[in-house]
């Protein structure tokens, strides 16, 4: 097979090419082609590069190449296109192959043709950004040009702009093609040739910089009104006369805005259109300052500088307007009063008096919409010079305005991503695209070298043999086994280029056949979804479509692929397709003449894949009737279940299909339907009719068909209401017509037989028996006859045997009893049994059928055949008034035969007759059928066994709750032959859990040895105490096997409990249990015992501290030496509860050896982080050099390296490898991301993106900022995709880098979704900003500092106006899109949403207290899945995960105690495998235990009434929840809390309850005085409620102790109990505070030191320690430790001027105590420091610092000042800055101290109306203030920019002085390199605020900015329109 496999892709292409088709050699056969190979083939073969000699990987990738390139030549010349000599061509590439193809005009119009512009409409940036960095000739790039130029018309405006952005002026600006400037060529030329109908696209200032000499006056007919404006503002305009200013005026006004869609090779010089002729007169303005016709063009200009200054003037005032307002108080109309406001004080010697009724009206204005803007502020502005709403209203005067407005900035920008999903399949090869041209000139090349003549007809022949023979191929690989090669294969035709199909190819069937053989066909049977999805997107005609379903369905089931194939085929291209055609013919459905040739024609092979609700959503006349033979039986089953029928319809298509049926006679099919019927009944649950109609058309069917009908007609019944089954389908009456039966039957041979001999015979078929005279048929004769295996299909029928029984009905009872007791293995014995159930039981009345005689008579009777009983026998019999005596004779009888019976038998029994019967009742009363408690006849417990018995094994807890209610059925469950029955029946696991639980509340202490196997694992733990330790034996000797190891620690405890003495055995058998042991247990026991059963000890999981601590100290007191590595594996999982005086005295090469096991480091690291970092400590000593430590280190031990260790990698791969997979903390990735996060790193370990996100975790700007640009992107982005966890510095850090750089701030999806935290929404395009939410909403939005805590609100209204929600009801969409915002929303959302935002909030990391009665008054409400409250179970507080937590003490008030306990229990367990704080655990399990305790009397009693608390009692997991805090003080004795003091520390969460666990413990020790130090070791919490009292008490000798009482996750220490602790440890002889020592003390609680106690540390215990969080210290204990850490950390060169990187890293944390002189050494040092850290320092040191430091300080970050302007450092610097220093950061930071200077006062005429007049203490900067240049883009916006040293004023700005001159322009994109130095002073607006309310979109900077950019100009623009034309007149 393999050698035939290898010559058909050897001979492939071997008879492709010729004059003629190859002809097949007679001696070939059909199945395999004949080789003739001739010359010019080979020949060709060899050149394209598929020589008979290769056949491998490449092989394929060459094949497929030239089948493309193929295809596409036929492409090109199918579309008949003229100019492109193909002969010349070929002749051209066969003497220069070397050329480059892309600057061949004729390829890349080829290429265009076949490949790119049938993609226009499905381009991306992507693709266009590749094809601008092609090698292309100016010549080639012109003739794309050209060719784009022709569609330009059909493309959406967004693929018209990126071809300009991403392609056109790219390339342009490459310095290869200079532009592509032509000497002596004129600007129209150039402009035709390098941008046709693009040029619409651009900027006056593109062209410009690309062409130096270009001349936008001579182009000016072919102009927008946007760039026509654009010139007006040019530096070239002032030298313009006043001819040629009318001229751009009149053009503006008269000229066509859009350019021509096709021009030929002379267009654009015939572009007229009518002049404009209009009056000067409406255009003068009030005639006070009319401008006489002799003003200067000088003068114009004059008039547009005040009017240009005056504007922004305006646009000023109204931004800071905006700012200073609270907008969502502010109506629409208060800011059109502003503006006519300021335009009336500003210029009222100018302008008339207002139109009051304009003044006054409230229109909708929202300040993002640019037509608001030109109706309701431009138009009222410009209509005081210009009062002529006509001329206002001219399309080119709004176009202008409109464009110059948008298309700048991304507000109005419309190009943004399109979604087409034939983009997917486009991204991916979107380079590779162009190789297409490269192939088509190799194929070309070589057939010109093979003299091979590329006619049409050749192509067309080449292209078939290709595709012929390729089918073959595929076929032959189809049944290969050669599975690698088949991958190859598959992989390589998976790798398609974009579908480049052209409008003309879509109607082309012939055409479509080749493309599916040459693009479709490799990849069959899987084809990828997206490819359907996009061909389904593709607009073919009808033919054409049904062509391509016809080719798809052949070769599907030619290939007789896997279903699901044929599925994804349907489900993504053709349903799709057909749903979405809604062309010329909709559906498709005028294309055929009924329903059965459209399915045949649209769907074909395809059909059965459908719904039937599929055909008549796509066609309103379809008929399923009418195409039932092309239906199949899931189909037929759908139709008679459509859910639109009406009653009348629905009757007519059951009877119609069952009709259909009958008359098919395909008894397969019809069972088939049945079943289907069955699956859908399940789901649809139609009503009663139906029921009834389906099961009357099956009792019709025909009788032979009635074993496999019955079980389908039963298994209905069960679905059906009791209602909707009528009593003649339970017990139908079988009707019997023996003339019909027996008309063509003859018994010559049966006759002949009798009359010599009278025994029966077993080879005579049933209709000779039963259509026989059997007048002398004796008792003895049918006994036999019933044992008989008869022959023929005929013993299978019902009628047959109801015949012959009926006939013999007076002897059938004798010949019964003769096989009374009797196994009947007949075929037939279910039809005889129905029979004999029909003759002799349905006959008799209830009475005679209750009779205990006739039950003793037929019993027997019928238990021979009851193996076989049937569903109809069971429902019949169940249905006939049976008594309790009767049913449980019958039970006992089926338990009997049940042995025989086969597993449906045993289940019909259970369904169709027990269940039945039991249930009868259930819902009138809660007493189980057949008992009643005071009738000796009916008062047995032995219920299960009578009434159910072996059959038990099918019960469910949803049956056995169904029989009766849980007091009246536990009664049952204590019978000791009810669970004898247990123990034989194999029951489900949650059936023996549930009748367990109802054993202990029957009997609380029921002994569960009696219990089955699986019982004993849910046995109520206290029950074990009163075992023997011979029982517990007993117990144990299945417990584990059977229970699993999860066991419950209470019962470990009850068993341990059980030994007095404990032995080797002992442990032997507990095992794991072996953990349930006390520590005073453990003390007890010999040490030698413990020796002997170290192999077992060292295995068990789940010691905790102090038991494993109790072994280990008696181990070594008997002798056993921990010092080297085979002792420390040797201790397995005690290694935990080593000592870090243990592990000191090891030799640290021993660790070494030791750590190498994976074993042992797991085990360790479970234990205590002091135990691992002495280990690593140890570790380290062997040998410091950081890469050998990084070598030595486990990686889950990596943790532990000290900092100082972490900067002095190389870059080498193994190095790289260990850092990249070992596990680090912040405070270390920061230390060597300069080495990871570095591009020669990434690139080496392929990308950024497979950095491990604890590497990334170091992301800081300090280091990145050292990177190149697209490095830090690509970081950025690698966070984003790596989920990594970030710290609000590291995320604003990331933002601020975006914006600087301008990197696709857009695309959402390629960022950390904290990052969206801090983004400027006014840079969120409105079309987009629900992806900008939804991104979002995957941030954790707790991250938010306190200081920034205001914005969560912002964000919420920004997600409400995008997502257009207008109330506290969101929908589930909603939800989706705000993810974890959901978790910020308060109350009134969370209980008036939908259900769907629980799942939501069940991942939020915390939630209010007014959230969480929101969540419960949403459940309260029973509008979510988990129902109604009488609905709740402990289920529900399951399925509701965390959520509980957060709910109110009242809500579990709801459910039973028990509930609440058995809870406590589940989430103790959750507690475990989640880390949660302790705190919020503490809180919740007081709700718990409050909302049980408060429906509880106080109680007044002075004794334990509870359980004593004992170990068994601790160790239940709920504890102490069944306790008060009387009872608890009263049960708990001091012995127990010696013996058990860490499991009881474990649990007690309560204050309360912790002080009386210390006073307890004080009184065990009262004799001492002194509590020893393995106590005080696990304290846990219940330390942080000690007094002075019992730390005195504590002996803190070690590390160990120290480190466990400073364990933050117990809670936070008071300052003067922590100090207390730390000072009695070090009160310890050579106690000192070291690096363990401060890292287990921590920052916060090594501030409660004294300083001289601080002065004292180590530098070196300080350089090893952790980076430590000095906040809560004093300025004094700051100071000493900066001192410290400084000389830890200190360079070489002391006295150098800057502090490199890592050492500001490694003193990041003690920055706070800094002096002046570090700091300024800081500003020099570019280290980029964050808003928060910045906010850290001292003050004395902040006042030191100047504004341009702060600026060299802080770097990227100087926004964060802007961010972080509300917390309090931030202030103080501030106000003690002066403001205009401020604003030279250009961050719109305000609070400053006033400048020096008042400027003097405005002499302008102010308007009466609600004028603006500002504040009279405004001062002005000093006189030296620099005027900036007059093209200084200066942004006017609150929006967070990051100019390196660019100065910006701020939205609220003041007026400047007379000497400064201001500017204006839209905010720039990326940092400018000029400075501007302005200053202006602050105004103040007093408007009237409504108090109605009203939404306004005022949330985007960028618009505001474009808004005041675009008016100012705009108006300039206007004034030099009407002073031109007036003197023009």
């Amino acid at each position: 097979m393999r050698s035939r496999y290898i010559f058909l892709l050897v001979y492939l292409l071997g008879t492709f090419f010729g004059g003629s088709r190859a002809e097949r050699d007679g001696t070939c056969s059909q199945s395999q082609p004949c080789i003739q190979v001739p010359d010019a083939a080979s020949n060709f073969l060899q050149c394209v590069g598929l020589p008979s000699t290769d056949m491998g990987r490449e092989h394929l990738h060459r094949l497929k190449g030239v089948l493309e390139a193929t295809m596409d030549i036929y492409t090109f010349m199918k579309k008949s296109l003229t100019g492109v000599p193909l002969l010349s061509l070929e002749g051209a590439l066969e003497l220069n192959l070397k050329a480059d193809p892309l600057q061949n005009e004729h390829l890349v119009k080829m290429w265009l043709e076949a490949k790119m512009i049938p993609l226009l409409n499905s381009v991306t940036k992507q693709f266009l950004t590749c094809l601008s960095i092609k090698n292309f000739s100016c010549s080639t790039y012109q003739t794309m040009v050209r060719e784009l130029s022709l569609h330009y018309s059909e493309m959406d405006p967004a693929r018209q702009k990126w071809i300009y952005t991403f392609f056109m002026y790219p390339f342009l600006s490459g310095d290869r093609v200079a532009g592509c400037v032509t000497p002596g060529e004129s600007s129209e030329d150039w402009l035709i040739k390098n941008f046709g109908s693009f040029r619409a696209m651009a900027w006056m200032k593109d062209f410009s910089a690309l062409n130096m000499a270009f001349s936008g006056l001579e182009v000016l007919h072919l102009m927008t009104p946007a760039q026509k404006a654009e010139l007006l503002l040019r530096p070239e305009v002032a030298s313009l006369d006043n001819g040629t200013l009318t001229l751009v005026f009149h053009s503006l006004l008269t000229g066509s805005s859009q350019p021509q869609p096709t021009l030929s090779p002379g267009w654009g010089h015939n572009m007229t259109t009518p002049g404009y002729v209009y009056d000067p007169s409406p255009y003068l303005p009030h005639q006070s300052h009319h401008l006489s016709s002799q003003n200067t063009l000088r003068q114009v200009i004059k008039v547009f500088g005040i009017a240009y200054s005056q504007v922004g003037d305006f646009a000023e005032k109204f931004m800071g307007f905006i700012q200073e307002e609270d907008m969502s108080k502010t109506r629409p109309a208060s800011l059109l009063q502003f503006a006519l406001n300021f335009t009336l004080a500003k210029l009222a010697d100018m302008y008339r008096e207002p139109d009051m009724a304009l003044v006054n009206s409230t229109p909708e204005f929202n300040v993002s919409n640019v037509e608001d803007w030109y109706h309701h502020v431009v138009k009222p502005l410009l209509w005081n010079f210009l009062p002529n709403d006509a001329a206002l209203m001219h399309p080119n005067l709004r176009m202008a305005f409109h464009e110059v407005f948008c298309l700048d900035n991304d507000i109005c920008n419309e190009t943004s991503e399109v979604d087409d999903v034939c983009s997917i399949t486009l991204d991916q090869s979107s380079c590779g695209l162009t190789d297409a041209v490269q192939n088509m000139a190799h194929v070309l090349h070589c057939a010109a070298q093979t003299n091979l003549t590329m006619s049409d007809a050749v192509i067309v022949r080449l292209v078939f043999e290709l595709t012929e023979q390729f089918t073959y191929l595929v076929k032959e690989l189809a049944t290969a086994n050669f599975t690698e090669v088949v991958s190859d294969f598959k992989q390589i035709f998976k790798e398609s280029h974009p579908q480049s199909l052209i409008e003309e190819q879509l109607d082309d069937p012939e055409f479509i056949i080749l493309w599916f053989k040459i693009k479709l066909m490799p990849l069959l049977p899987d084809v990828p979804q997206d490819l359907l999805a996009c061909l389904s997107t593709k607009n073919f005609s009808c033919p054409v479509f049904q062509t391509l379903v016809e080719a798809l369905g052949k070769q599907m089931e030619s290939l007789e692929a896997n279903p699901e194939s044929s599925r994804s085929i349907y489900e993504h291209f053709i349903f799709p397709f057909l749903f979405h055609h809604n062309t010329s013919d909709p559906q498709c459905v005028s294309s055929a003449n009924n329903s059965t040739e459209w399915l045949q024609l649209n769907f074909g092979f395809f059909t059965s894949f459908a719904a039937v609700t599929d055909f008549y959503q796509l066609n309103p006349q379809f008929s399923g009737l009418e195409v039932l033979h092309l239906l199949n039986a899931r189909q037929k089953a759908e139709l008679m279940l459509l859910p639109f029928l009406t009653p009348s319809q629905q009757e007519q298509v059951i009877k119609e299909v069952f009709n259909f049926l009958k008359s098919s006679s395909n008894e397969r099919e019809i069972l088939e339907v049945l079943r289907s019927l069955v699956r859908l009944i399940r789901q649809v649950k139609p009503s009663c009719d139906v029921f009834k109609l389906i099961l009357g058309e099956i009792s019709s069917l025909p009788s032979h068909m009635e074993p496999g009908i019955q079980t389908v007609t039963y298994e209905l019944i069960s679905l059906a209401p009791r209602e909707c089954v009528l009593e003649n389908i339970t017990c139908p009456v079988t009707n019997v017509n023996a003339t019909n039966l027996c008309r063509d039957v003859n018994s010559p041979d049966l006759l002949l037989h009798w009359n010599a001999s009278i025994d029966v015979r077993c080879n005579f078929e049933l209709e000779q028996y039963a259509c026989a005279p059997l007048e002398n048929f004796t008792a003895v004769q049918l006994a036999s006859l019933l044992q008989c295996d008869l022959p023929g299909n005929s013993s299978r029928s019902r009628m047959l045997w109801q015949l012959l029984l009926t006939k013999l009905v007076g002897v059938s009872g004798q010949a019964l009893d003769i096989l009374a007791n009797m196994t009947i293995r007949n075929p037939a014995a279910t039809m005889i049994l129905d029979s004999i159930r029909e003759l002799h039981l349905d006959t008799v009345n209830v009475g005679v059928l209750n009779d205990p005689d006739f039950l003793r008579k037929w019993l027997p009777r019928l238990q021979p055949f009851l193996h076989s009983v049937s569903p109809s026998f069971l429902s019949c019999l169940v249905s006939r008034g049976l008594s309790c005596n009767t049913f449980q004779n019958f039970v006992e009888i089926f338990s009997r035969v049940r042995p025989q019976m086969n597993h449906s038998s045993q289940v019909s029994v259970y369904t169709h007759f027990i269940k039945v019967f039991l249930t009868r009742n259930n819902s009138a009363v809660s007493q189980p059928m057949c008992y009643d408690p005071e009738d000796p006849e009916l008062n047995s417990t032995a219920w299960f066994v009578q009434y159910i018995g072996s059959f038990l094994s099918f019960l469910t807890v949803e049956d056995l709750q169904a029989f009766g209610s849980q007091t009246a059925i536990q009664v049952f469950t204590v019978n000791l032959a009810n669970i004898a029955l247990l123990n034989n029946s194999a029951l489900s696991e949650d059936l023996i859990t549930y009748y367990t639980e109802l054993v202990y509340l029957q009997n609380n202490n029921f002994n569960p040895l009696l219990l089955p196997l699986l019982g004993r694992c849910v046995a109520r733990p206290l029950s074990y105490r009163q075992l023997t330790a011979n029982d517990t034996m007993a117990i144990l000797e299945h417990y584990v096997a059977t229970c699993g190891g999860d066991v419950d620690p209470q019962v470990s405890a009850a068993l341990a409990s059980n030994f007095e003495e404990v032995h080797s055995s002992t442990f032997a058998a507990l095992r794991n249990l072996s953990t349930g042991m006390s520590i005073g247990q453990l003390r007890r026991v010999n040490p030698q015992v413990l020796s002997d059963s170290l192999p077992i000890l060292n295995s068990v999981t789940g010691w905790n501290i102090g038991q494993g601590s109790a072994i280990l100290t008696s181990l070594m007191s008997s002798g056993f030496q921990i010092k080297d590595s085979e002792a420390l594996l040797m201790l397995g999982t005690l290694t935990r509860s080593l000592s870090t005086s243990t592990i000191t005295a090891i030799n640290g090469s021993e660790l070494l050896s030791a750590s190498q096991n994976s074993l042992f480091v797991q085990n360790l690291m479970s234990g205590p982080p002091v135990i691992q970092e002495i280990i690593v400590k140890k570790i380290i000593s062997v040998d410091t050099n950081s890469e050998t430590v990084l070598q030595n280190v486990p990686d889950e031990l990596a943790t532990e390296i000290p900092r100082s260790l972490l900067m002095a990698f190389s870059s080498t791969s193994i190095v790289i490898d260990r850092i990249n997979r070992k596990r680090w903390k912040h405070q270390q990735a920061v230390m060597f991301f300069n080495v990871m996060g570095s591009e020669n790193v990434t690139t080496d370990l392929g990308g950024a993106n497979n950095l491990s996100p604890l590497v990334l975790q170091g992301f800081t700007c300090t280091i990145v900022m050292t990177f190149q640009k697209a490095q830090r992107i690509a970081l950025i982005r690698a966070c984003g995709a790596n989920s990594v966890t970030l710290k609000e510095s590291q995320l604003i850090c990331m933002y601020n880098i975006i914006i600087s750089e301008n990197s696709n701030i857009t695309s959402f999806a390629l960022y950390p979704p904290g990052m969206l935290l801090y983004f400027d929404y006014s840079l969120v395009p409105q079309n987009n900003c629900r992806s900008y939410f939804e991104h979002l909403g995957m941030a954790e939005f707790r991250i938010l500092s306190s200081v920034l805590s205001n914005s969560q609100r912002a964000l919420f209204d920004n997600a409400r106006a995008c997502l257009n929600i207008i109330s506290t009801n969101l929908t589930a969409d909603d939800i989706d899109v705000l993810g974890n915002m959901c978790c910020i929303l308060d109350g009134s959302y969370i209980e008036n949403s939908d259900p769907s935002i629980l799942a939501k909030l069940n991942n939020c990391s915390d939630l209010t207290e007014s959230q969480g009665a929101a969540v419960e008054n949403l459940l309260l409400s029973g509008r979510t899945e988990h129902g109604a409250p009488s609905t709740w179970t402990i289920q529900t507080l399951k399925d509701l995960d965390m959520l509980p937590q957060y709910l109110p003490a009242r809500f579990f008030g709801l459910f039973d105690k028990s509930v609440i306990r058995d809870y406590l229990k589940h989430i103790q367990r959750k507690f475990r495998n989640k880390v949660i704080d302790r705190l919020k655990r503490m809180g919740f399990k007081k709700k718990l235990t409050r909302a049980v305790r408060n429906r509880a009397r106080r109680s007044t009693v002075t004794e334990c009434t509870e359980e004593v608390i004992d170990h068994v009692i601790i160790h239940n997991e709920a504890f102490p929840f069944n306790y008060n805090v009387n009872q608890f003080n009263f049960c708990l004795s001091p012995i127990t809390v010696r013996e058990n003091l860490e499991a009881i520390t474990e649990k007690v969460d309560q204050e309360a309850f912790q002080a009386i666990v210390l006073s307890k413990l004080r009184e065990a020790y009262a004799s001492s005085g002194s509590i020893p130090e393995n106590q005080v070791q696990v304290l846990n919490s219940v330390s942080r409620a000690a007094t002075m009292e019992d730390i005195s008490m504590w002996n803190i000798p070690e590390l160990d102790t120290l480190a466990s009482l400073m364990d933050p996750s117990d809670g936070e220490w008071d300052p003067d109990l922590a100090k207390a602790i730390i000072t009695k440890y070090l009160s310890v002889g050579g106690n000192q505070l070291g690096t363990a020592e401060l890292n287990a003390i921590g920052g916060p609680n090594l501030c409660s030191l004294d300083v001289d106690v601080l002065a004292n540390i180590a530098t070196q215990s300080i350089k090893d320690a952790d980076a430590l969080d000095i906040s809560n210290c004093s300025a004094s204990q700051k100071s000493v430790l900066f001192t410290i850490a400084s000389e830890a950390f200190s360079e070489s060169d002391t006295r150098a001027l800057t502090i490199s990187h890592s050492t500001f890293l490694l003193m990041l944390s003690y920055l706070s105590g800094a002096d002046v002189e570090y700091i300024q050494r800081l500003v020099t040092s570019d280290v980029h420091m964050d808003g928060l850290t910045f906010d850290s320092l001292d003050r004395s040191v902040l006042q030191n610092l100047s504004v341009e430091d702060v600026q060299k300080l802080l770097g990227i970050n100087i926004a964060d000042l802007k961010r972080y302007e509300n917390a309090s450092n931030v202030q103080f610097w501030t106000i003690s800055q002066f403001q205009f220093e401020l604003e030279k950061l250009g961050i719109g930071l305000t609070g400053g101290m006033p400048n020096s200077t008042t400027p003097a006062p405005n002499s302008a005429t102010t308007a009466t109306i609600n004028t603006i007049t500002p504040p009279s203490n405004i001062t002005t900067p000093p006189s030296n203030i620099t005027t900036p240049p007059s093209n200084t883009a200066t942004p006017l916006s609150n929006t967070t920019t990051l100019p390196s040293n660019t100065t910006t004023p701020l939205s609220n700005t003041t007026t400047p002085p007379s000497n400064i001159t201001t500017t204006s322009s839209p905010t720039p994109t990326a940092p400018t390199t000029s400075t501007t130095s302005t200053t202006s002073t602050t105004s103040t607006t007093s408007t009237t605020t409504s108090s109605t309310s009203a939404t306004i979109n005022t949330t985007s900077g960028d618009v505001r900015v474009c808004a005041e950019a675009s008016l100012s100009f705009f108006v300039s623009l206007f004034l030099l329109l009407i002073t031109s034309q007036y003197i023009i007149m």
